[in-house]
C-alpha cells in the first residue's frame, strides 16, 4: 500500500491537496473483505475546511474503472471503507489494484512550517469470500502508508525608505 499527497510543501490556507492511496495485491490469491481506514479526519479535522472529490477506481492498465455502490466516506469511520465481496482485490492485473483519491482544502487554523501527517492501514482481509473467514491482518501497521504536507514559513520584506536629515542644533 502506498498514500501520497501534492503538493507536498509550501501549503497555506486555502490551498488545495490530492491524496492518493494505492492498494495492491501482490500476493498469490485473491483478497476479499478489504477494509481501509484513513486516520486524516481523526487527527487533523480543525486544519481542513472540507474534504471532496473522494473517488476509488480499479486500476487495469492504464484504464481507471469506477468503483460504486459504496460509502466511500467510510474511508475516515472508526471502522473503515469495506471492499466486501463486491470489490476483492485479485491477482491478475485487471483487478489486482485499487486507487482510492480525494481532495482537502486547508482551513485557516494551519500554521506557518506545520506538518501535517496522516496514515491509511488495511485493518482487515480475508482469503475466501465469506466476511466471517478469518482475518488475516494481526498487526494494521503492517499494511499502512503515511503522506505529510507542510506549510510554508512565514516571508519577510525589508525594505529601505530612506531616512530623515539629521540636524544638531545648539
Amino acid at each position: 500500500m502506498k498514500k501520497n499527497a501534492t503538493p507536498k510543501k509550501d501549503l497555506e490556507a486555502g490551498s488545495n491537496v490530492t491524496y492518493t492511496i494505492i492498494i495492491k495485491n501482490t500476493g498469490n490469491g485473491t483478497a476479499y473483505n478489504v477494509v481501509v481506514k484513513d486516520n486524516f479526519l481523526n487527527i487533523n479535522s480543525v486544519y481542513i475546511n472540507n474534504i471532496n472529490g473522494i473517488a476509488a477506481y480499479y486500476l487495469n492498465g492504464d484504464q481507471m474503472i469506477p468503483i460504486t455502490g459504496l460509502n466511500l466516506l467510510d474511508l475516515f469511520s472508526p471502522n473503515g471503507l469495506n471492499f466486501g465481496v463486491l470489490y476483492p482485490l485479485g491477482i491478475n492485473a485487471t483487478n489486482n489494484t485499487i486507487v482510492i483519491t480525494y481532495n482537502v482544502t486547508l482551513s485557516s487554523k494551519v500554521y506557518p512550517l506545520q506538518v501535517i501527517n496522516n496514515t491509511v492501514q488495511i485493518t482487515n482481509f480475508t482469503s475466501l469470500p465469506d466476511s466471517s473467514s478469518p482475518n488475516f491482518v494481526t498487526d494494521p501497521r503492517n499494511y499502512e502508508s503515511n503522506a505529510s504536507v507542510s506549510v510554508k514559513g512565514i516571508e519577510f520584506n525589508k525594505t529601505y525608505v530612506g531616512s530623515k536629515k539629521w540636524s544638531k542644533q545648539w
